[in-house]
């Protein structure tokens, strides 16, 4: 069996016209379904922006448990940081079934839902 790649999809023949949005997101749920995974390119988002989102998420996940267990997972604040301790969900609830924890951690942040503080910048 060959080598997975992980796919590649242009995203900004998503907002051109119906067809190409629906071949975007056709793109996007056979990945999510065959590999998981995903790079996109064409949104538009500057590389010194993605530069400093990245290391400011390194500084923030460098940081010990306690210092990141600061930043709750409710809050008060629209659009605030939610954070996610490692092995604190299990993916497979989502199907109503049982499973291993999660070996991961993550930082969530939208503007529908409530989160805490923003964390200083370091």
């Amino acid at each position: 069996m060959g080598e997975r790649q992980i796919p590649v999809i242009e995203i900004e023949a998503f907002r051109l016209s119906r067809p190409r949005a629906v071949d975007v997101s056709t793109r996007v749920r056979n990945a999510c379904e065959a590999i998981g995974f995903f790079f996109i390119t064409g949104h538009g988002v500057l590389a010194g922006v993605i530069d400093e989102l990245m290391k400011q998420a390194r500084l923030f996940f460098d940081r010990t448990p306690e210092e990141k267990s600061k930043i709750g997972r409710t809050g008060t604040n629209f659009g605030g940081p939610s954070y996610t301790p490692l092995e604190a969900e299990s993916h497979a609830a989502a199907l109503g079934q049982q499973g291993l924890a999660d070996l991961k951690e993550c930082i969530d942040a939208s503007p529908r839902f409530l989160g805490d503080h923003r964390p200083a910048r370091t």
